[in-house]
């Protein structure tokens, strides 16, 4: 279930011996906020929140508007906030404030959760990557997932997530909730998970913020997974029209539609060329395959042509966890290859591979976005 997934990941991080919140704080504090020595990255964190709290509930309008200026632009580092935001979020009511909805959200409730601690808890870019990717990863076979809104960022890898799961929001068709009711549905499940593991709220809330880049890179190998053993299936049905006996020398092409296919859903791909399943002599087997976004994971759909690992036809995984080679620092770890836009000597086969992966579009077996290609 999609909410007993979140409990068992936010216990299972928040139980680990070893830090998973590495985020310092500003080197320039303001005035008065003295964080004790020896403390984790986390503690400091929550003794900062609770010390600008009290400086803001004990400040003037003007003490009120600094403090939370310096927790959005500082340490949210939150760019391009107007002046007349920063000071309605520090003196306008909590109604005013939460009719906003998604609009600068991430602003907001940064200065709610200073204003109310415990009461309001922050919700931004990387806590909606982390809260949608364990509810996709734990959803129930055959029901609608319900989705919280994403927010925009400034981190490169977090809009590659966003744009990751918002097209399979549409691909699924999942239920995305209101603008005006998401808060509100997301501190009720915060608080929820707090309770069930008797923590504080804010400390699910920094999980969730912390794990964010863990959890899309989770996501997108789950998506790839999916859709690499659907596209495998495809072309097995095709195998017998295929040149030579699929998959035996199709490491390469079939690799190249495959990528299509992944582009299509908002993951980016790149092409390797290694050694695969050492011989007996020390040599390797040439091989190619995909590797994602960050050029740790192994995408093969063609492996079990060379009888290796159990003969399994679909490979997703990190590499030292497989017979492939880890490309050499010189192949910078793969190339981007869209075989639509190079190349290719012979014309009759360049056409045949778009025949092929047109014929697998029309077959309805690809259950995420895809599409025909053309030269």
């Amino acid at each position: 279930m999609p909410k007993q997934n979140i409990v068992d990941y936010v216990r299972d991080v928040s139980n680990q011996e070893e830090e998973w919140y590495n985020w310092p704080l500003p080197r320039v504090l303001p005035d008065g906020v003295i964080i004790p020595s020896g403390l984790t990255p986390y503690e400091a964190t929550c003794v900062m929140k609770m010390q600008m709290h009290e400086r803001y509930a004990n400040g003037c309008d003007a003490d009120k508007i600094e403090a939370i200026d310096w927790i959005i632009r500082k340490w949210g580092r939150i760019k391009g906030l107007s002046s007349e935001n920063v000071r309605a979020y520090a003196l306008d009511d909590e109604k005013t404030i939460l009719a906003n909805g998604l609009y600068n959200v991430p602003s907001w409730s940064k200065a709610l959760s200073i204003r109310f601690p415990g009461k309001y808890e922050i919700y931004d870019s990387r806590v909606s990557v982390a809260l949608n990717a364990l509810l996709i990863l734990g959803a129930d076979d055959g029901k609608k997932t319900r989705l919280f809104p994403m927010t925009d960022s400034q981190n490169t890898k977090i809009m590659s997530f966003r744009k990751m799961i918002k097209n399979y929001a549409n691909v699924k068709n999942c239920e995305i909730i209101f603008d005006s009711e998401f808060y509100f549905e997301y501190l009720s499940l915060i608080r929820e998970v707090a309770k069930k593991l008797s923590i504080e709220t804010t400390r699910v809330e920094m999980i969730l913020f912390a794990q964010a880049i863990p959890l899309g890179m989770g996501l997108r190998r789950h998506l790839i997974m999916l859709m690499s053993e659907e596209f495998r299936r495809a072309l097995d049905k095709h195998s017998s029209s295929m040149r030579g006996g699929f998959p035996k020398g199709w490491c390469g092409d079939a690799s190249d539609l495959l990528a299509k296919y992944l582009e299509h859903n908002e993951i980016p791909t790149y092409y390797v060329n290694g050694g695969y399943c050492p011989k007996p002599d020390g040599h390797d087997k040439n091989h190619g395959w995909l590797t994602d976004e960050g050029r740790k994971l192994i995408i093969d759909i063609t492996a079990d042509q060379f009888k290796c690992e159990s003969g399994k036809p679909v490979i997703v995984e990190p590499y030292g966890n497989t017979l492939h080679e880890e490309p050499s620092k010189e192949q910078n770890g793969g190339s981007y290859h869209d075989f639509l836009n190079s190349s290719i000597a012979d014309e009759s086969k360049y056409l045949a591979l778009i025949r092929l992966y047109n014929k697998i579009v029309d077959d309805g077996m690809l259950t995420f976005s895809v599409e025909k290609i053309g030269p």
